[in-house]
């Protein structure tokens, strides 16, 4: 009999087996949402990175593709074929990445992959861009936008002597870019206080209304020799474009981004590397004028920085795992996002449990409630088991009349066992949202997101306690099993972690260090 995996998440998008970090090629085409991403499919720690691909009609139900791209000996891309993007152009996809040549990072450039047929992709023999300027080094992580209808492009990198940037190019011809000197620089004031980082990696740059929403991962050589590993943290920037002239480095008319305000897309200790992409809901609705359109997010959250390292980590067959998708958007000077609404609206069949139900769980808090309503049997449950007993949910961080300022409630998350009870999180707000899958949980509060990993044991449970502002009451919140949600999986696709040879399987058979790519 297969040991069950208490930690494996169940319900997020990730490959099999093997080691996983950053989001890649993000998209929609052929009517289906595609997630791809690094991989080590054959250990559990970095090393012979590809490109894994999923696919889903809901976000939620994956379908597990070959790899789209792989490393080929003696190419362009013998070392690997880092983090990059998917470009959609007349409904046709092309694969944006990262080409490490024989020599390492210091050589990487951009490269194009077309596809050639539903699951193949043509990866090329030749780069896009130039040699990096002198001075300039660890650059890597492309990233494609339109601005005043031209296709612009930017690549994360650091100086030698520790100044953090984003080079520009001109990208209307894909095949070759054209410098157009710097987007940004980290020695900028307001980058400097919100993004300080000797290197800034995968930059993702959207706009939202009448602004644009720059998002940086931020690489501290001191932090990643003392903690063993590279990544920190994801820092959001919200300003304009403006024409500016290209520096000494750069040709062409220039743009630069201008920052007003910053703080942390994720305050939690295990999320980075996040990917943006636009969702436009129907491509008619675009042509009549009608369609609206939104950002969604993934991110990658990595083994061992939540709380306790997770046991036996050398004896599993996988090693992080993507977060689910989450809705961007901006609330005056804010960023904030929110766990995506198809996440709990598949689930809206689902009944929700008591608070205590077991080591394993997929938990939804929304708008925790208040004195007399804490309990679950006293809550009406909402899309996906959560427990709503507010009224009308508004967007997250949306501004409200004036007199009608809500209740602040304290969302306590722990683990209780036979040595007692282990705090999770806690989380202080008026809209407060926690969703939990096995060993990664994550939380909303008030527009701002926190992920973390946990590790429970067996004979530990899960414990949900809210109590509004005045200490006036507390109580057990619902939780949903993640064990129903296996069975109503559809043929060929399942919810969260499919296996590679595509048979179904049932949750219980399922069974940080290094140079992030």
């Amino acid at each position: 009999m297969t040991t069950p995996d208490l930690h494996r998440p169940q319900l997020h998008a990730r490959p099999r087996t093997g080691w996983v970090n950053d989001p890649c090629g993000v998209g929609r085409w052929d009517g289906r949402w595609h997630v791809m991403c690094q991989h080590n499919p054959g250990g559990t720690a970095w090393g012979d990175i590809e490109w894994a691909h999923l696919s889903s009609t809901d976000l939620v139900t994956w379908r597990t593709h070959p790899p789209a791209l792989v490393p080929r000996p003696g190419t362009i891309d013998e070392d690997g074929v880092w983090t990059g993007v998917a470009h959609v152009v007349d409904g046709e996809p092309a694969l944006v990445y990262t080409a490490v040549p024989v020599g390492g990072a210091a050589q990487a450039r951009v490269a194009v992959a077309r596809r050639t047929a539903a699951d193949a992709w043509h990866q090329p023999d030749e780069v896009v861009t130039p040699p990096s300027p002198e001075g300039v080094r660890d650059v890597r992580d492309p990233y494609l936008f339109t601005w005043r209808g031209r296709r612009l492009a930017v690549q994360g990198g650091g100086t030698a002597d520790g100044v953090a940037l984003l080079l520009l190019f001109d990208a209307d011809d894909l095949d070759h870019w054209r410098p157009l000197g710097t987007l940004l620089r980290g020695d900028d004031p307001v980058a400097a206080q919100y993004a300080p980082g000797a290197i800034w990696e995968c930059p993702q740059l959207v706009p939202v209304g009448e602004d644009w929403v720059l998002l940086l991962s931020l690489w501290d050589a001191d932090a990643a020799a003392a903690l063993g590993h590279g990544p920190q943290r994801v820092a959001w920037l919200l300003g304009g474009l403006e024409p500016a002239d290209p520096d000494e480095d750069g040709d062409g008319a220039g743009v630069r981004f201008v920052p007003r305000a910053g703080g942390p897309i994720d305050d939690g200790p295990a999320f980075y590397a996040p990917q943006a992409v636009f969702d436009l809901a129907d491509v008619e609705q675009e042509r009549s004028g009608s369609a609206t359109s939104r950002v969604l997010l993934w991110g990658w959250a990595w083994e061992a920085d939540g709380v306790a390292p997770p046991p036996n980590l050398s004896e599993r067959d996988w090693t992080g795992t993507l977060t689910y998708p989450r809705t961007l958007d901006v609330a005056g000077d804010r960023v904030v996002t929110a766990l995506a609404p198809e996440v709990l609206a598949a689930h809206g069949d689902l009944h929700p449990h008591d608070g205590e139900t077991g080591d394993r769980v997929w938990l939804a808090v929304a708008e925790a409630s208040v004195a007399g309503a804490g309990c679950a049997d006293a809550a009406s449950p909402a899309p996906g088991g959560a427990v709503d007993t507010s009224g009308t949910r508004p967007a997250a961080g949306a501004p409200r009349q004036a007199g009608s300022e809500p209740p602040r409630h304290t969302v306590r998350v722990a683990l209780a066992g036979p040595d007692g009870e282990r705090e999770v999180w806690t989380g202080v707000g008026a809209d407060v949202l926690v969703a939990v899958d096995h060993s990664i949980l994550e939380a909303f509060v008030d527009g701002q997101a926190h992920t973390e990993r946990v590790y429970p044991t067996p004979s530990e449970r899960w414990v949900v306690t809210a109590r509004d502002g005045d200490g006036a009451a507390s109580g057990r919140l619902a939780v949903v099993r993640p064990e129903v949600l296996a069975r109503t999986e559809r043929d060929g696709e399942h919810r969260g972690a499919p296996p590679t040879d595509e048979v179904e399987q049932t949750p219980d058979a399922r069974s940080a260090e290094a140079v992030r790519p």
